[in-house]
């Protein structure tokens, strides 16, 4: 890390959903606002990070797998009385109500086809989306909270037949159509990042510093903001404007320096220094035949 110029604060080991955690908590401290927190389930899966998010006051609509668990009435707990030893400050979880907890795989295979409902999520550009719903109040607990947590479980399948599974803590949303618009919206995420590998590069470095890196994806997210705000600038003529039209009119309109033929070949020969230079290196590392 000191070689990839990592600053010394941010040589530490953190996983993705606390990466994740973090970055919504700047994003909140310098005033940006959203009806919502959106993720796969790779950061569903993880209770504590959905925990803090609603105890700092977020709401958050995060996928699933099938083998989530969960609780279809609310859990009891206890905490043992005083005794011998240290107190035990966790509460236990009431025989009772473990054989009550069910994979949320279980409850769709049950539950989906009899008591789903089809609707219209979202307008798209060729119509409306439509799909079938389903969804279920249930509880959920980590183990280490004083209580089990509300949420609503959401079950969508589009016409393709694939479905999608997400809790939520939106429990006061009562209207399923919009459960699953708040579901589907992370679309637009991986939309988002379709584009800007395919059409802006944000692949496309060879960087191996820190700073590099950071400057390389700086300037990526900067194009796709002037895209996005090119596409809305021109909405009412061009509805059907993308991102590929943008760069390539932008690589017609802006001026280009000619290059003379011994600036060419310059080039060409720094790059075949630059390439000579590294089979050298790769050279060097292998082992004595």
């Amino acid at each position: 890390m000191a070689k990839a110029g990592v600053p010394e604060s941010e040589r530490r080991y953190a996983r993705k959903q606390d990466l994740a955690l973090e970055l919504e908590e700047r994003s909140r401290a310098r005033g940006l606002r959203y009806a919502w927190v959106g993720f796969d389930a790779a950061y569903g899966a993880d209770q504590k990070l959905c925990n803090r998010l609603e105890d700092a006051g977020e709401t958050y609509v995060g996928d699933v797998t099938v083998s989530q668990r969960v609780w279809t009435v609310r859990p009891a707990f206890s905490f043992p009385k005083p005794g011998m030893g240290r107190p035990r400050k966790k509460p236990v979880l009431d025989p009772a109500c473990e054989g009550m907890r069910r994979r949320v795989g279980e409850l769709e295979d049950e539950r989906f086809e009899s008591e789903c409902e089809m609707l219209v999520y979202r307008e798209g550009a060729k119509g409306k989306l439509r799909c079938r719903a389903w969804k279920l109040k249930v509880w959920t607990w980590g183990g280490d909270d004083q209580a089990s947590r509300e949420r609503v479980l959401i079950v969508s399948e589009d016409m393709d037949g694939e479905r999608k599974l997400s809790l939520g803590n939106c429990i006061e949303v009562e209207d399923t159509s919009r459960l699953v618009y708040m579901q589907r919206q992370r679309f637009w995420i991986e939309h988002a990042f379709g584009q800007a590998k395919g059409e802006l590069g944000i692949g496309q470095y060879q960087v191996r510093k820190w700073q590099g890196w950071h400057h390389h994806m700086a300037l990526v997210c900067m194009a796709c903001l002037f895209s996005l705000k090119e596409q809305l600038l021109a909405e009412s003529e061009l509805p059907l404007l993308s991102v590929r039209d943008i760069v390539e009119l932008l690589e017609h309109y802006l001026p280009r320096k000619g290059r003379t033929e011994q600036e060419v070949f310059e080039a060409m020969r720094q790059r075949h220094k630059r390439r000579q230079k590294d089979i050298d290196r790769h050279r060097l590392r292998q082992p004595p035949s």
